[in-house]
């Protein structure tokens, strides 16, 4: 299973058939990123980034961490649009340092009758990454492609031409 912030821990986790993906694992992610994350999270899984962002400790969740959780995935729970997750890094990440910083100060906020908007984090406006680059970066995230692979478009055509996986190519050999 994909890694997932409302989800994944420190290690690989198996339940049932399926085997959680860690994000301990994930380059750029240390365990105790995961450990705060993991912390703040509890009993009740994020709802948007903005919610993240006001539970998280920033100096755990720094920008690269953020940027790898992004790219392989980890928040598409939450926000099925990688590219702004990964574009919103910086808004996220100065959300996370006000709300840490609000907290640890003691400060209440104050909205005078407006309800603060939780979950309106400014974020740019992007299209999804094509489908190439979004493999190409979680790659880069995880070490392998997870969610798919880069000949996937190919497929109909290898069908066509009747080019064997190494799968099948593996088992007739077996026979």
């Amino acid at each position: 299973v994909p890694p997932s912030i409302n989800r994944s821990g420190i290690a690989f986790e198996v339940e049932g058939n399926s085997i959680h993906y860690a994000l301990a694992a994930l380059k750029g992610v240390g365990a105790q990123a995961v450990e705060s994350i993991v912390s703040a999270r509890g009993e009740r899984p994020f709802t948007d980034l903005s919610d993240f962002a006001g539970r998280i400790n920033p100096r755990a969740v720094n920008k690269r961490v953020f940027e790898s959780l992004a790219a392989s995935g980890a928040f598409d729970a939450i926000e099925g649009n990688r590219a702004l997750v990964f574009a919103g890094v910086d808004t996220v990440v100065a959300e996370a340092q006000r709300a840490h910083d609000t907290k640890t100060s003691g400060a209440l906020e104050f909205s005078f009758g407006e309800t603060t908007a939780r979950g309106a984090l400014n974020l740019p406006k992007v299209e999804p990454w094509p489908a190439a680059e979004r493999l190409q970066k979680e790659f880069d995230a995880i070490g392998f492609f997870l969610s798919g692979h880069p000949l996937d478009d190919y497929t109909p055509a290898l069908k066509r031409m009747r080019v064997q996986s190494w799968v099948e190519f593996a088992r007739a050999v077996k026979a």
